[in-house]
């Protein structure tokens, strides 16, 4: 079973990356996502710093590589400037977890466009775009990647890291680095005139890298990236929990067929038998999977009460049914509380459009269920509801998703067996 690194490992861990001479960490991305990520890691390292009774002075300084990927859609053009983004209305009891880092605490000490300036030196780097631009991120630094470099993943899809190595030895055929993905580590974030804003920080994190030893090797950087991690058994296992990657589309589908994308803002009130009952049968198919592939099994129930559990102060209070009341009722009531707590302050901290609604839809379709099918059709395991999501998705946003979305030929991973795969996966 995975345990939750505590935030005293987290001293341990990051002396590793800290000793005598601080390493260099490089972050790519633009405006307030990647101002977001500074922040967490200047906060984070200084505990940890301070834990061990080091110098303000052998703290690692922090660069900002710019001009290279698209935001994630909580930080699109849709939502505002690159500098700011537009919110909805959020509620206060599922949105607790608010960190506020002041601006003389970032430690960020450059900000460029050249790859070649701001990796050099650096031994670390964090990168959170859509996994469908690591091709082109990984072309534009490549020749200045270090080997042994420790690379994290920041809100990675399925099979993340497989991918971004992938594209690395488009370039780079011989290159070793470690690479970690990793679940988003916050939901939304804003700048003032006095810092940084970030809301919905995770407490807790899923990880993995391609194997235990590269897991091992990155927990140094991922530590400090987040004090509370699950290291995941595997890539497979960690795309599967997050189950918010699979929540998110199907929600999204049921709105914009319904014609009420407002709605997405009040997730509770957005929950009906239908897309609960979509669910659940996508979990039995997952579960399915999963055995194939000697993965953990997925209970969307549990996991997202443990997210809403260890991410705020709400805590899914199951009403108890009348007695006689059929026990599947009680089952879609209690998956319909957890998908509401772990899930309402992503959705409701976005003001929704139609074109937002798209946006999403397409993005994790393509990115995540996409593989997760070609996963099952590789397993000769029949997947029939979440193929359905995906030709609906198809059909509402104009075009095959199928074909534009990621798949194992995106990875690298086209060619191999299940029973490679599945070797993979345990290495």
């Amino acid at each position: 079973m995975a345990q939750t690194v505590q935030t005293g490992l987290v001293s341990q861990l990051y002396t590793g990356a800290l000793g005598k001479t601080a390493a260099e960490l490089c972050i790519i991305g633009d405006g307030i996502e990647a101002l977001a990520l500074s922040a967490l890691y200047s906060k984070n390292s200084a505990a940890a710093s301070a834990g061990n009774r080091a110098g303000a002075e052998d703290l690692p300084s922090i660069r900002l590589l710019g001009g290279v990927v698209p935001p994630h859609i909580e930080f699109s053009s849709l939502l505002g400037t690159i500098d700011k983004i537009v919110t909805g209305q959020i509620k206060t009891k599922h949105d607790t977890n608010v960190l506020h880092v002041a601006d003389r605490r970032l430690r960020v000490s450059d900000r460029g466009f050249d790859p070649g300036q701001c990796l050099e030196n650096a031994s670390q780097v964090i990168l959170s775009c859509p996994a469908t631009a690591y091709g082109a991120v990984a072309a534009k630094i490549a020749p200045f990647v270090n080997e042994s470099m420790t690379i994290a993943l920041v809100g990675a899809p399925l099979f993340g890291a497989f991918q971004f190595d992938y594209h690395l030895r488009q370039h780079r055929p011989d290159l070793i680095v470690n690479i970690v993905e990793m679940d988003s580590l916050f939901n939304h974030a804003k700048k003032s005139s006095h810092g940084i804003s970030l809301s919905g920080v995770r407490r807790r994190v899923n990880l993995s890298g391609r194997s235990r030893n590269e897991t091992r090797r990155s927990m140094p950087l991922a530590a400090v990236l987040s004090p509370g991690l699950l290291p995941a058994s595997n890539l497979l296992e960690r795309g599967l929990l997050d189950v918010g990657a699979i929540v998110r589309p199907v929600l999204v589908l049921s709105a914009l067929l319904g014609g009420g994308v407002d709605r997405l803002a009040n997730i509770p009130e957005m929950l009906n038998r239908s897309n609960l009952s979509t669910l659940t049968e996508i979990e039995r198919e997952l579960s399915k999977l999963t055995f194939v592939y000697k993965s953990s099994l997925v209970d969307f129930t549990r996991i997202l009460r443990e997210e809403a559990r260890a991410n705020s102060n709400f805590l899914p209070a199951r009403r108890q049914l009348m007695s006689g009341a059929n026990p599947a009722d009680s089952t879609t009531e209690a998956l319909a509380e957890a998908v509401s707590a772990a899930c309402s302050s992503w959705f409701s901290g976005l003001t929704w459009t139609h074109g937002l609604a798209i946006e999403v839809l397409s993005r994790y379709v393509g990115e995540q269920l996409v593989l997760i099918s070609e996963l099952g059709k590789k397993a000769a395991v029949a997947m029939p509801v979440l193929d359905s999501v995906i030709d609906l998705a198809s059909a509402l946003v104009g075009y095959d998703l199928r074909k534009q979305g990621r798949t194992l030929a995106s990875c690298g991973l086209d060619r191999a067996s299940l029973a490679d795969l599945i070797e993979l996966l345990n290495a």
